[in-house]
């Protein structure tokens, strides 16, 4: 119990002090918090790194030994096709010209929330093969949800699902094309041997899934015939971790309205002010934005730089609401008028 407490003070300390509650870097050009960490350097090696993890564990992991095996012409060809598609992903998300939040930062600040979320639980009947599936699952969610992103479209979740099925083949195929077995495992099979779960959806089936609920960011009150209890809770934290973004520190939230903005510019001013209004009035409706614990409950600073006053990350993401909303009512965009006085300087 008192090792169950003090992780729980640990996720606690670790949210409330995370860099990305204050992150105002989204440019794949620039570097964060002046460290010497850029997405071409350490953030970069991370990003794959966990690509290729969620790879072995979705792909190889669970298939017959000699096809995991990193010199099997079946994995290495598998391997080559892996790679080129994670760097496809990478420059979708690196994109500027469309993209202004939702670049590759979007994603590093989500995996930061899914480090502090989502640990390795040792305790319970929670194993270390369900764990991994858990973490692949999220890890493919979050680098996907966003790979399609058109402002002007209306079907970017549907067709970031659809990329993810077209990743999916094309890793099985690679693998089929070259696999040294008369018999080989197809994926669905390996899914099958994953047993996550409980309805028998495969784990590359609820990462579509994952991907497409972004749309709404609406999340089944109790389990049914997609999301057993497992894979509900997983819905959260990936909901959460997508969301997070609404509790950032006010000078943070600023600057992520305004970039939202920047992404839809081609909007006239007061018909962009008045849309935004109706999507974030629709979040205030509902009677918690987050789903998990620590996102609901954690005590944080209500004010930027304001160790006096506190707040839960919840209450913290309906004052940023709001406060934007008063503001778009006035035809004013959060954050316009520090960017407009940096130019000045």
């Amino acid at each position: 119990m008192f090792k169950q407490r003090a992780r729980s003070q640990m996720k606690k300390t670790e949210l409330m002090e995370s860099w990305m509650s204050s992150n105002s870097t989204f440019s794949p050009k620039e570097k964060i918090l002046n460290t010497s960490f850029s997405i071409e350097t350490t953030i970069a090696q991370q990003l794959k790194q966990r690509w290729d993890k969620a790879v072995n564990v979705l792909f190889f992991q669970f298939k017959n030994s000699s096809s995991s095996s990193p010199s099997s012409p079946s994995k290495s060809k598998s391997l080559f096709c892996s790679d080129s598609w994670y760097q496809q992903i990478k420059s979708f998300y690196s994109n500027e010209s469309e993209r202004k939040y939702h670049t590759i930062w979007h994603l590093v600040e989500m995996f930061g929330y899914l480090d502090i979320l989502f640990p390795i639980k040792t305790i319970g009947s929670y194993h270390k093969k369900d764990h991994e599936v858990s973490v692949a699952i999220l890890t493919m969610s979050i680098f996907f949800h966003d790979a399609i992103y058109n402002p002007k479209s209306s079907t970017n979740e549907e067709d970031s699902a659809i990329l993810y099925t077209q990743f999916r083949k094309e890793m099985e195929e690679s693998y089929l094309e070259s696999s040294e077995s008369s018999t080989p495992i197809t994926m669905e099979q390996s899914c099958s041997s994953l047993n996550f779960s409980s309805n028998s959806i495969s784990p590359h089936d609820i990462i579509s899934n994952f991907i497409i609920e972004t749309k709404s960011h609406s999340i089944p009150s109790k389990p049914n015939k997609i999301y057993d209890e497992e894979t509900l809770t997983l819905l959260q934290i990936f909901m959460d971790m997508d969301l997070s973004v609404l509790a950032k520190t006010p000078k943070a939230y600023d600057n992520y309205a305004y970039l939202i903005r920047q992404e839809y510019r081609f909007v006239e001013r007061s018909i962009y002010c008045s849309k935004r209004v109706e999507i974030l009035q629709d979040f205030l409706t509902h009677p918690s934005i987050f789903h998990s614990n620590a996102m609901t409950t954690i005590q944080c600073s209500s004010q930027d730089d304001d160790a006096t006053n506190f707040c839960s990350l919840e209450e913290r993401s309906r004052m940023n609401l709001k406060r934007e909303i008063e503001c778009l009512q006035n035809g004013i965009i959060p954050g316009e008028n520090d960017v407009v006085d940096k130019s000045k300087k």
